[in-house]
């Protein structure tokens, strides 16, 4: 079985918050069960199923730096779940 590490931290400075090891197989039923695409929400873009927020926020938010749980203090319709399978899409 493949395994894939998650691991998030606010900066260099700071220690892991978060880090497990978690079955290949894992993503992508996560994947499949957390992300979407319809045309009729956004054209089709992927959004996070039951919401209308785009997968490109979530990973825009990641790149500038946001911590995860500031994203879900922001946007509280999302789960821990869904930015995982945002990152593993």
């Amino acid at each position: 079985m493949r395994l894939f590490w998650f691991g998030a931290h606010s900066s260099m400075l700071t220690t892991v918050c978060y880090a497990r090891l978690y079955p290949v197989s894992y993503f992508c039923m996560l994947i499949r069960d957390r992300i979407i695409c319809d045309f009729g929400i956004l054209g089709g873009k992927p959004v996070v199923k039951g919401t209308r927020i785009p997968l490109e926020l979530i990973l825009k938010l990641l790149a500038q730096g946001n911590r995860y749980e500031e994203i879900l203090e922001e946007y509280p319709d999302l789960q821990f779940e869904d930015i995982l399978a945002g990152i593993a899409s």
